[in-house]
């Protein structure tokens, strides 16, 4: 038995495992609060950022992303885990707003100077950091990023917001991107 977060798991014994079922489920309830899987995720993250798309297969490409070691990449949170109080309307509000926003589909990987520069900012003024971070349009997680932000999001007192949606159809597309990633390159 395992313990974590107050739940037991039992370990399949031999035979009974089935990993991708086994790492779908680790990364649909992974969160930025288990800081122990960080580098997990971050090595994940980069070879993403080294693939392409190729129709549903992830082929390895050139790419100069600001940064040489996944270790030395942070993990953003896309729209901001500190709100700016003077600008509330800008963010994201829902009673389960620290799960949404602490869950894999809101994070996206930034070097360090990157990501300190980004600070609070709420997600719809986060994409010129990615950009500068070299993940930029054209390539598809900053595009995949853009189209689920416009699809799913509202607009309050003229600020455009992500709704639920956006925190789970990205966090489903991330989890079929990280099977891509783990099965493909």
């Amino acid at each position: 038995m395992s313990v974590h977060d107050g739940a037991e798991y039992a370990w399949p014994e031999a035979g009974q495992f089935s990993w991708p079922l086994t790492f779908g489920i680790w990364l649909s309830n992974w969160s930025y609060n288990s800081k122990s899987n960080h580098l997990k995720i971050k090595v994940l993250f980069a070879k993403l950022i080294k693939g392409s798309l190729d129709g549903e297969r992830l082929v390895e490409r050139n790419f100069a992303l600001n940064i040489r070691n996944a270790s030395k990449l942070q993990l953003d949170h896309m729209e901001a885990s500190n709100p700016n109080i003077d600008n509330i309307d800008a963010y994201f509000t829902d009673e389960d707003r620290e799960l949404y926003v602490n869950g894999l589909g809101n994070m996206m990987p930034l070097p360090d100077s990157e990501n300190r520069e980004k600070s609070n900012s709420p997600l719809s003024n986060s994409f010129p950091h990615f950009e500068n971070a070299g993940i930029a349009p054209g390539h598809f997680l900053y595009d995949e990023a853009l189209s689920c932000f416009e699809e799913n999001s509202i607009n309050i007192n003229g600020n455009t917001v992500p709704n639920q949606s956006f925190f789970q159809q990205r966090k489903q597309r991330l989890i079929g991107l990280f099977e891509l990633a783990v099965n493909g390159i």
